[in-house]
Formats: structure tokens, sequence, C-alpha cells
């Protein structure tokens, strides 16, 4: 959502355009997390209890399969929930991505230029 708000999205709008010239279905959605949840009955043939209210943009509301070849995120991924006790648990989500049944990258994006990026010892 931060990319959104602030209109840096080029980076994101060139991905989307290089996936749909590999013939890739793509769609950009932005969302400020993916913690919020809710029951979703029809995940490909799946109910799902604790399912992403923001990946539901990513389900055919007539057959509930997901319309997309992959799943990108330049989120943190933060879709656990916090246990002040211990680790985070983060196995609610795990539902939720099997069912959705699309290969899930995480993307990293750099504020430094290309350039920058390749010569960078790191």
């Amino acid at each position: 959502r931060c990319h959104y708000l602030s209109g840096n999205k080029a980076f994101v709008d060139a991905l989307l355009d290089e996936l749909e010239v590999l013939g890739i279905n793509a769609i950009g959605l932005f969302t400020e997390s993916l913690r919020e949840h809710q029951h979703c009955p029809n995940v490909n043939g799946h109910s799902i209890e604790k399912f992403p209210t923001a990946l539901t943009h990513l389900l055919d509301e007539r057959t509930g399969e997901c319309q997309v070849d992959a799943l990108i995120s330049t989120m943190a991924f933060a879709m656990g929930e916090v246990n002040p006790d211990g680790p985070t648990i983060g196995s609610w989500c795990a539902a939720a991505l099997q069912a959705i049944n699309v290969p899930v990258l995480q993307a990293i994006n750099s504020v430094a230029t290309r350039a920058e990026w390749e010569s960078s010892p790191r």
C-alpha cells in the first residue's frame, strides 16, 4: 500500500508488463496487510477458515479458482500473529497459501539504482 500511496509503482508496473509479455495472467494488488482474514468457503474447492481478505481479490467470484499463475509479494509476509511468550506462529496462513495452489515468491525491491545494486558487495 505504501508504494501505491507514494506513487512508487513503476517497479510493479514493469514487473506486471514483463509477466504479461510471457503470457502470465498478472494482477497488481496493493494492501496494507495480509493479517486481516475471513472465512472463505471456496478457495479452489477448499473452505479456508482464515483466508487473507486482500487475497480474495485473486479469486474468481463464481468458481473460487485463483485467477493468477503465481503470487509475488513485496511485503514482508507478516501473516503470522505475534506470540509474546515465544516465536511468532504463522501457521494460520499455510492453508490459505496451499489452497490458492500457485507458487509464492518474495520479491525484494531496492531504493538504489540498478547500477548501484549490481555493483554492491551485499
